[in-house]
């Protein structure tokens, strides 16, 4: 859930939560920062649907269990191998 839209900052970008499952009876809320490739106005210009990465692509995802972060950069994708 977002928590904090800062669309016109360098890097804009959408701070919040998610909760993660951790095997099948436990779940732990982790923060999240999507990274938004360029400026907005407001979060009501934000078109979410041009944010999700295309099939069959990674490096968009860096998850980082030690802070318990994921960091979300869709403009990132590069075409699996």
């Amino acid at each position: 859930m977002p928590d904090q839209y800062i669309p016109s900052d360098d890097p804009p970008r959408v701070l919040g939560r998610a909760w993660m499952g951790i095997g099948p009876r436990h779940q732990e809320q982790w923060a999240f920062t999507l990274l938004l490739g360029r400026p907005y106005g407001s979060p009501e210009d934000i078109d979410w649907a041009d944010l999700l990465p295309p099939p069959h692509v990674t490096k968009w995802l860096t998850v980082d269990p030690r802070r318990k972060h994921l960091t979300i950069e869709p403009t990132a994708a590069v075409p699996d191998a």
